[in-house]
């Protein structure tokens, strides 16, 4: 009786280690496959001057953009994992995708990308004004300012970073400031009608944002509405829109 007793003991205890080991080896599991989980959703960085890339939740964009975002992913990681990739590679690889994911407007990946690709290709205009013009939309002035400078520095042709700093400066009731960046962009391009836009606000003292609210009044509506649906129109619909835009905005200042 005390053998069978004793016997009977001994297969409770082996069970017991068994759920034991059995348990300790999920929890285990359970762990690990929360840190893969968790590794998962960011792209680490090669090198210690750049910032880690957070893979955004694309569980609700269509298929076909699903596809074409993980395709890229996986060529940015592979380009990253890769020691033998040089930086001017790695910085294309890193603004290509920082690219797309603004292009659906997946901003916070995206910049972490144009950071990646800017502190890897500094001189590289691409990378300073895409992040500059993302800095400027998601309400980061102060740094979109000094990134539109370095732009202007790197390609002082190109209009649009005039226009864009003018924007900015009429925001901030910065009227000189703003004054002389339309200007600027005049001297690049001398048809340029956002920055006759521009200076018509500029003279007017008011923002973009009173001219939709100005009060309407007979026979000054066309001269306070136009230059919006000049603006807002379509590019491929526009018909000599800067001489209508330059026309209006010369009216408006006389």
């Amino acid at each position: 009786m005390k053998r069978a007793i004793e016997k009977s003991s001994a297969q409770v205890y082996r069970q017991l280690g068994l759920c034991l080991v059995v348990a300790v080896t999920f929890a285990g599991a359970k762990v690990r496959s929360q840190v893969s989980s968790q590794n998962d959703k960011l792209l680490p960085p090669p090198e210690s001057i750049l910032v880690p890339v957070h893979w955004p939740d694309i569980t609700k964009l269509e298929t076909d953009v699903r596809e074409q975002l993980v395709s890229l992913q996986n060529s940015l990681a592979a380009a990253v994992k890769n020691p033998a990739t040089s930086e001017s590679n790695l910085s294309e690889a890193y603004g290509t995708m920082g690219e797309l994911y603004q292009a659906y407007s997946l901003n916070s990946p995206a910049r972490e990308c144009y950071l990646n690709a800017n502190s890897l290709a500094g001189k590289d205009f691409r990378w300073v004004y895409l992040l500059a013009k993302l800095d400027q939309q998601d309400g980061r002035i102060d740094e979109a300012i000094r990134l539109y400078r370095i732009a202007n520095q790197l390609r002082p042709e190109y209009v649009a970073v005039p226009v864009n700093l003018g924007d900015i400066y009429l925001q901030l009731d910065r009227l000189d400031d703003a004054k002389r960046s339309f200007e600027a962009a005049l001297k690049i391009e001398g048809g340029n009608a956002a920055a006759y836009y521009g200076l018509t606000l500029k003279r007017s003292n008011i923002s973009k944002g009173h001219w939709h609210r100005r009060p309407t009044r007979s026979g000054s509506i066309i001269h306070w509405r136009w230059p919006i649906a000049v603006w807002e129109t379509p590019r491929r619909q526009r018909t000599n829109w800067p001489d209508r835009a330059r026309s209006v905005c010369e009216q408006q200042i006389r």
